[in-house]
């Protein structure tokens, strides 16, 4: 009898294992496409967040991928209950290219306005504000100054979807704080957003 019960708790502790081996899958799995295919570049610049924003979203699907598979007995129910999450992540990803593409394109513009800029003056961009989708028509991208000592970003604003086939073109461009918030309803705040050049929508121009 002893020899059953000892059998019967070897078999039950091998199948909680499995479940969490599935579940700590589903959840790397999903974080790892959030972050690579779902979440915009605005979020991918190399920033103290990163890891942070990681962290915390493997926390937050963790409980929900052993919910998924922690009744399942059968392999099979196990394999779909571990699927479930990542191929979510897959086609909201997948609803999203249109705007990934608009911000690759608003990368590229932006090291092509600062590509003479001198070795080491700019960090690696990130988008600022927008294009959301196909509407929005203005991209605000960044880098930080890391040689400045005031810890500035250098900012340019440009035009997407131009009509009559018009080229993509820089509007302008601005300096700015980006640990400090403009005062309310105050865009143009100098202690905030200076040096302004050009159009640049965010200067107030």
């Amino acid at each position: 009898m002893g020899h059953e019960v000892t059998a019967g708790d070897d078999h039950e502790r091998r199948a909680i294992r499995r479940r969490i081996a599935c579940a700590l899958f589903s959840t790397v799995a999903t974080v790892a496409l959030l972050r690579v295919w779902v979440w915009p570049i605005y979020k991918s610049q190399v920033s103290e967040d990163a890891f942070p924003d990681v962290l915390f979203w493997a926390v937050a699907v963790l409980p929900i991928s052993l919910g998924l598979v922690w009744e399942a007995e059968r392999a099979r129910s196990l394999l779909l209950g571990a699927c479930v999450l990542p191929l979510t992540a897959l086609i909201w990803g997948a609803t999203l290219q249109h705007e990934h593409q608009q911000q690759d394109r608003a990368i590229a513009i932006f090291k092509r306005y600062t590509v003479h800029f001198p070795k080491g003056a700019l960090g690696r961009p990130y988008i600022q504000q927008g294009p959301s989708g196909p509407g929005d028509g203005i991209a605000t991208v960044c880098a930080h100054q890391p040689q400045r000592r005031d810890y500035t970003d250098f900012c340019i604003e440009e035009y997407f979807d131009r009509p009559h086939g018009l080229p993509d073109e820089v509007a302008g461009g601005f300096r700015w704080h980006p640990h400090q918030e403009p005062a309310e309803n105050e865009t143009d705040d100098p202690s905030v957003v200076f040096d302004c050049f050009g159009d640049a929508v965010t200067c107030g121009q």
